[in-house]
């Protein structure tokens, strides 16, 4: 009976774990007892631990009773593998992983990085951009072909991306913060501060905001690193006062500006007692933070301390704390003879002047003596003669049907007065002003314009020396002269304004003025006075634009100041024929170069042949196409040359001609210096071609 009972007890006791394990194979509790204990026993542990699992996502019975574990471990061997490969990248690229923000010791900081969230497009073009990095690294003399073709296709991608961000930014902005907008522009009408959340809302949509510097405090809340770049233009005339509450609200800040041109005219007048008083506590504040440091560092921190003064603009005052400092040296507004004066002697001829001129000097500078007369004038600093001429040429210039635009630029305001008077007196003042952009200014309110031509009026008369309380008396003594600076800083400005033409109005001899100005007035005169060498420009191959360019450098460079009494350029020179005569039955084919440059050294002449490669008529047929696919680069451009002009330039150079091949990947960036020192080189080592050719190699790479 006992027995009976056991078996039933057995039997249910089977029944029932057969219900709970529904996924086992069939099994007999007596005969499976053992390895049915040894089952629980592993059951319990998994219970034990399961709970730290499913706060992980993971439930261990699921994965035991479904016969998942090997598939879940293969999971894990995988994730220990990616994990291995961040910590070797950890390694390797500590600064990578720190700027992508993963932090090796917090797993989870990897899906929340930059480069979890990047979308595959990024990834995609980033690794094709780190590939392309890496084969010119591995290899310098790798063959380019194709990549620049890439990485347009690259720029372009870009491009379009961040349109597509932009316009997705305005679009939500529009149709999610309708009513923000509306408040917006009541606050910027009231002129009151926009509240931060608000101002989020503006830059997510609107990314770059353009803010007069003097209502920057009125509307953006005084909240550091709100904006990732300040970018300042004009620095020279933005005084370190005015630019603090921008450099505050900004993550990093880039300043443009000419401190050859007009600082700030309101802090230079400031009051020199306000101004003293209230910089001596900065001077106090600032000797109490460093009175503990060492005497020496003491010293020089003292001396920074006077860049905080407020009559300093913010562009002198970080060119001594930045990081990094350019300058833009390439020209385009006026010609070479327009912008000579200032390149000259403001810029120590470092500018590079790019537009060519294409007409008569007579056309871009003149020179109008009228008869002031005797009487008065009413107004103290004028001269009604000069006004009346410029009046009568502004209206001759609209009756023609002049396209361009005029301004009259003169030293007085009284002047600048009459002027205006007369133009609203003649009844078509709207008109004047309408069709030629009219504009009259002094040397004061000139900067930031420019027109096509401009009419200096400089009202002094013969008896009179009125000019030297604007103008400096001379330049080289600046530093000594009350108000130096800014009276050069005046006659900078001033002079670089015209596009196209300078007319100098005036009402006495060039000779008859004083000071710097007189200096002036004899610069632009020795113009006139000289050859002009718009023959030699228009003697340029019309169908090569380059042509004229390449001039254009020619007569920037310090070798053709240096020389231009004993130089002679003479364009499209019939080489050919020149040779013939020296050697009439040699076989010089028909020959024609760019330029030819003539240096006489006394009875001696030297001869310096300069071509310009366009490539487009200097390639042979196999290379047609691969000019054609863009894959002509700085690296083998060399290889495109046809044979039978290396020929002739060899045939050239053994008869003494020094030849200098010129083309846009050997110019770089500065051609005017490029030129220059390949000028002076092949002058100075006239006989060493091979020093020549290595000293080019050297260059290129």
């Amino acid at each position: 009976m006992d027995t009976c009972f056991v078996q039933k007890k057995i039997k249910a006791l089977q029944d029932k774990l057969s219900d709970r394990f529904l996924y086992c194979e069939p099994f007999n509790l007596k005969e499976d007892y053992e390895l049915i204990v040894k089952e629980l026993e592993f059951y319990k542990k998994i219970k034990s631990v399961n709970g730290k699992f499913m706060s992980l996502g993971c439930n261990c019975f699921n994965l035991v009773s479904g016969c998942k574990l090997e598939i879940f471990l293969e999971y894990v061997r995988k994730m220990k593998e990616i994990f291995d490969s961040f910590e070797l990248l950890g390694q390797k690229l500590p600064n990578t992983m720190k700027k992508l923000g993963i932090d090796l010791n917090d797993l989870s900081t990897i899906c929340k990085s930059k480069l979890y969230l990047s979308t595959q497009i990024d990834i995609d073009f980033l690794v094709i951009y780190l590939k392309f990095i890496e084969k010119i690294r591995e290899n310098e003399n790798c063959n380019l072909d194709g990549f620049l073709h890439d990485r347009k296709q690259l720029e372009n991608s870009l491009v379009l991306k961040v349109n597509g961000i932009l316009d997705e930014n305005v679009i939500n902005f529009r149709e999610n913060y309708k009513k923000y907008a509306e408040e917006l522009k009541n606050i910027i009408k009231q002129r009151k501060k926009i509240d931060k959340n608000l101002l989020e809302m503006l830059v997510g949509a609107f990314p770059c905001l353009m803010v007069n510097i003097r209502d920057l405090g009125e509307y953006i809340p005084l909240d550091a690193n709100i904006f990732d770049l300040v970018i300042i233009d004009e620095a020279s005339q933005v005084s370190l006062a005015q630019a603090f509450p921008a450099i505050i609200r900004g993550k990093k800040i880039v300043v443009l500006g000419d401190e050859k041109q007009f600082g700030n005219v309101k802090s230079h007048n400031a009051s020199i007692e306000v101004n003293d008083y209230l910089f001596n506590k900065v001077r106090a504040a600032f000797g109490e933070d460093i009175k503990y440091c060492e005497n020496d560092l003491k010293e020089i921190l003292l001396g920074k301390i006077e860049k905080f003064n407020v009559k300093n603009s913010i562009l002198s005052f970080i060119k001594n704390i930045a990081n990094y400092e350019c300058s833009f040296k390439k020209h385009f507004r006026g010609y070479m003879e327009i912008m000579g004066y200032s390149n000259k002697f403001f810029y120590k001829n470092k500018l590079e002047i790019m537009k060519i001129r294409g007409k008569s000097i007579g056309d871009v500078i003149e020179f109008i003596k009228v008869d002031p007369g005797a009487g008065n004038e009413g107004l103290k600093n004028s001269n009604r003669a000069e006004a009346e001429y410029i009046l009568g040429e502004i209206k001759r210039l609209k009756d023609s049907g002049f396209k361009g635009t005029v301004g009259v630029i003169t030293p007085f305001t009284d002047q600048q007065k009459l002027i205006y008077n007369m133009l609203f007196d003649s009844g078509d003042w709207r008109g004047l002003r309408d069709s030629l952009k009219l504009k009259v200014m002094t040397f004061d309110s000139c900067q930031g314009e420019e027109r096509d031509i401009i009419y200096y009026s400089l009202v002094e008369r013969p008896d009179e020396e009125t000019l030297k309380q604007i103008f400096p008396v001379d330049l080289n003594k600046i530093n000594i002269e009350e108000n130096g600076n800014l009276k050069a800083q005046r006659l900078n400005v001033g002079l670089s304004r015209a596009k196209e033409s300078v007319r100098f109005v005036i009402s006495k001899d060039v000779d008859s003025f004083k000071g710097e100005i007189g200096n002036v007035l004899k610069h632009f005169e020795k113009y006139l006075s000289t050859p002009d060498n718009f023959g030699t420009i228009a003697g340029t191959d019309l169908k090569s634009p380059m042509e004229k360019a390449v001039y254009n450098y020619i007569v920037q460079t310090e070798f053709y100041h240096n020389n231009k009494d004993r130089l002679e350029i003479i364009p499209r020179f019939d080489v050919w024929r020149y040779i013939k005569q020296l050697a009439p039955y040699i076989g010089v084919p028909y020959y024609r170069i760019d330029f030819l440059l003539k240096l006489k050294d006394g009875e001696k002449e030297d001869f310096i042949i300069i071509e310009y490669d366009g490539f487009e008529y200097f390639l042979t047929h196999d290379f047609f196409y691969y000019y054609e696919s863009n894959n002509v680069n700085e690296f083998k451009y060399e290889r495109s040359y046809v044979e039978n002009d290396i020929e002739l330039q060899k045939t050239l150079e053994m008869y003494g001609y020094k030849f200098i091949r010129v083309n846009k990947f050997n110019l770089g960036k500065n051609p005017v210096e490029k030129l220059n020192s390949r000028l002076e080189r092949v002058v100075k080592n006239p006989g060493d071609s091979i020093l020549n050719e290595v000293n080019e190699i050297y260059e290129k790479v």
